[in-house]
């Protein structure tokens, strides 16, 4: 019952319905402290923290994404807390907190990386480049442009879409940007920089 409620409010949540999505996700969360299962909790937790972001509630999702979290990290799922990690990073960055959002991707497990799932990759990058875009624009370019590679080899609209917004409307400006949004990241592009807010002594952008 309580994976399913969860997956309904994920669909609540895609179709902009924050209110029964934050019901869904809490009786799952209710559900999941009843039946004593920290996965569904951690899971729940995450939806939670994710749809108080989308409404704008930044300072409580961060609260709800610390404890999945925790929660996470102390059951070893490291799908949940690359989830979390990101999350956790474009909530900082609409704080305006960009060292902490960085901070929170660089700390992620690159589940991506691992399984070799280039969606995944897509939404990262993409989440880079909206919190470099308060710091460094040339960079949060590299990151939209990277994820839109990602995005149409892998045929996820969304996350393309995603990348042309942050491409044409935040770096280069509104209208004629968009053809050339378009052609920043042909298909074959691989090889694709990682950057990061404040670099730490030594450290070289990750490739994929």
């Amino acid at each position: 019952m309580g994976h399913v409620l969860n997956s309904l409010g994920l669909v609540y949540q895609r179709i902009g319905d924050a209110g029964k999505a934050h019901r869904c996700h809490n009786q799952t969360w209710e559900t999941a402290r009843r039946m004593g299962n920290p996965g569904l909790e951690a899971d729940s937790l995450k939806s939670l923290g994710a749809v108080r972001l989308a409404q704008g509630r930044a300072g409580e999702a961060v609260g709800l994404l610390e404890r999945a979290l925790t929660v996470a990290v102390g059951i070893g799922q490291r799908d949940i807390e690359d989830y979390v990690r990101r999350t956790l990073g474009r909530a900082h960055g609409r704080s305006g907190e960009a060292d902490m959002a960085m901070e929170h991707l660089r700390s992620a497990p690159f589940t991506a990386r691992d399984t070799g799932n280039r969606e995944l990759e897509a939404e990262t990058l993409n989440v880079c480049g909206e919190v470099l875009l308060a710091g460094d624009a040339k960079l949060a370019l590299e990151n939209y442009a990277g994820a839109l590679a990602f995005a149409r080899d892998t045929h996820n609209r969304w996350q393309e879409a995603r990348s042309l917004d942050g491409l044409a409307d935040r770096c280069c400006g509104r209208g004629a940007a968009l053809p050339m949004a378009r052609t920043l990241a042909p298909p074959e592009s691989r090889a694709v920089t990682w950057a990061f807010v404040a670099r730490p002594k030594g450290f070289e952008p990750l490739t994929f």
